[in-house]
């Protein structure tokens, strides 16, 4: 039987929080395709006790 380390950091409760607001995160995201034709990019932050981490979606 192998052994399996369960997580349960600082992360993982922050995660299980709800702290992202879906409603208002698609209410940034999208906007009117008939005036403009690309996307709208959003940058995704994550802070880790040591770093913090962005990306562009």
């Amino acid at each position: 039987v192998g052994f399996v380390k369960v997580v349960k950091n600082k992360a993982y409760f922050k995660r299980y929080q709800g702290k992202t607001d879906y409603y208002a995160q698609k209410r940034l995201v999208m906007q009117d395709k008939n005036k403009y034709s690309t996307p709208k990019y959003r940058m995704i932050v994550r802070v880790t006790n040591r770093d913090i981490i962005c990306q562009i979606a």
